[in-house]
């Protein structure tokens, strides 16, 4: 079946699947608040409804987003990192300019749309596009081959999370020159320009907020760093404390450890990070000394990033409110 917005339109058939699918992977060059607007009732219903969302932005790490698409991505992975078990991704190592829409059913069998249909209102209503429908259960040739490429983009490093990259976005400015972007991609050569960012908290079972579990001192934590933050020259060198001043009015040291620094610590022991996260954050919401923390935890809290600002060399402060 070939979808071109002259014999059907894409919108509708992407309702009807939202409403009767248990999972969602969406892969789009160019998705838009306005796109995802047309969708609205739909998806917010498959979204409560505890099934499982994954989106990658193909284009928005390398061309940049408009003001508004930045406001409602960032709601949106907000809203997805509550649910513990959707995510929002950039294309981040190579653009990625394709069209895919999977949708899995109840029974197993999956319908998929490729094509040229961007997440927008002229791509899934008013242009002339040209799409295919493929179905069928994971055996037929074409859906595995679709479901593992899609798997392969939303993995480091072909993506990286919204929330590790979205400071390094740039703002599309519309004036009546016509649209110019504005670039603000803060890599190692000029990292010393970000002064904020958000960082997802880890409850893996033996990392982050439960780092090695069983065997450690129990406020032990850390919060991982992604490579992407770990050259950006946000934070001072790898082993180098910095102050830290919370948003509850606490102060303490931190500093970055492991290969790269990929871990965020607190200094001069590992506990005191975990002391304000574990104890006296999650805690307020009934976590005990010595239980793992999960999802449930993060959600019954809130939240599940912490917003970390610059405010000198060797200055931060740590909102988790």
């Amino acid at each position: 079946m070939i979808i071109t917005n002259l014999n059907s339109d894409l919108l509708p058939l992407i309702k009807a699947d939202l409403t009767s699918s248990v999972e969602v992977k969406i892969a789009c060059g160019y998705m838009t608040a306005a796109g995802f607007s047309l969708l609205q009732p739909e998806l917010d219903q498959f979204i409560c409804s505890s099934n499982k969302i994954n989106l990658i932005l193909g284009m928005a790490y390398f061309e940049g987003l408009t003001r508004n698409d930045h406001a409602f991505f960032r709601a949106l992975d907000h809203r997805f990192h509550l649910s513990g078990i959707n995510t929002l991704r950039v294309a981040y190592m190579r653009p990625y300019h394709g069209k895919l829409y999977i949708f899995k059913r109840v029974n197993g069998d999956y319908r998929i749309y490729l094509g040229s249909s961007n997440t927008s209102p002229r791509g899934l209503a008013s242009n002339i596009e040209c799409n295919v429908l493929v179905h069928g259960n994971r055996s037929h040739p074409d859906v595995r081959d679709l479901l593992l490429f899609f798997n392969r983009l939303n993995r480091s490093p072909i993506s990286e999370d919204y929330g590790s990259v979205a400071m390094n976005i740039g703002t599309i400015i519309r004036s009546q020159g016509g649209v110019r972007t504005r670039r603000r991609r803060y890599l190692a050569t000029s990292g010393a320009h970000l002064r904020y960012l958000v960082l997802s908290v880890s409850v893996n079972p033996r990392s982050g907020l439960n780092w090695d579990r069983g065997t450690r001192n129990w406020y032990e934590a850390y919060i991982p760093v992604p490579m992407l933050i770990q050259r950006s020259g946000f934070f001072p060198p790898t082993g180098q404390p910095f102050d830290v001043i919370t948003d509850d009015g606490q102060s303490f040291q931190c500093k970055l450890t492991g290969t790269g620094g990929k871990n965020l610590t607190s200094h001069p022991t590992l506990d005191i990070l975990g002391g304000w996260l574990k104890g006296t954050k999650l805690g307020a919401v009934g976590l005990l000394p010595g239980q793992t923390v999960t999802e449930q935890h993060l959600r019954d809290y809130g939240r599940s990033d912490i917003a970390i600002t610059r405010l000198s060399p060797l200055e931060y402060y740590f909102d988790f409110s």
